[in-house]
């Protein structure tokens, strides 16, 4: 795993980077986090894919913003837009945890084309922040969605089950 810094629209970023095994897949970590939360997971996806995980806005090392008269999660899907074409990603899937899980499908609708479509729900049974049953509600509203719920996990799969996150990640997005 590799980290660096990069300039997006005057907002000095950091980002933690690995692989170059086709697909490319960004980690959009939660609030209060850091891209440091992926650090089990980063290296075992990038045998797989190329990945990045940015600091999102005023998180981390990445410098803070003011989102003017937007809400933050805006101002932060346009900063993770400017992201990827700083790094020169035109198409691919995005892998968000927690605030990262409500950054996705804002990314999503931000930019459509360049988004791999499958969603995939992957939550912890014991999670307090998100509760089972709301990510089960949520999952049969999307068309197509795959759920996979860990056993004895709470709000972070991919710290407290790094390897069976990677290996559901994998299987997923190879589908």
């Amino acid at each position: 795993m590799r980290a660096a810094f990069i300039d997006i629209d005057g907002t000095r970023t950091r980002y933690l980077y690995e692989g170059d095994a086709g697909d490319t897949l960004p980690l959009i970590h939660g609030f209060g986090l850091s891209a440091d939360i992926w650090a089990h997971v980063l290296d075992p996806l990038a045998a797989h894919f190329s990945v990045y995980a940015p600091d999102i806005l005023g998180h981390g090392f990445t410098d803070v913003k003011d989102p003017g008269a937007d809400s933050a999660p805006l101002e932060m899907t346009r900063h993770h837009e400017g992201f990827m074409d700083a790094v020169g990603v035109e198409r691919y899937a995005v892998l968000g945890s927690s605030l990262g899980g409500l950054l996705a499908p804002l990314i999503y609708a931000a930019r459509p084309e360049t988004i791999a479509v499958p969603t995939l729900f992957l939550s912890g049974r014991q999670d307090i922040r998100a509760p089972i049953e709301v990510i089960e509600e949520n999952y049969r509203r999307v068309p197509g969605a795959a759920l996979s719920v860990f056993e004895e996990c709470g709000h972070l799969p991919e710290v407290e089950h790094p390897e069976k996150f990677v290996e559901t990640v994998i299987e997923f997005l190879r589908r």
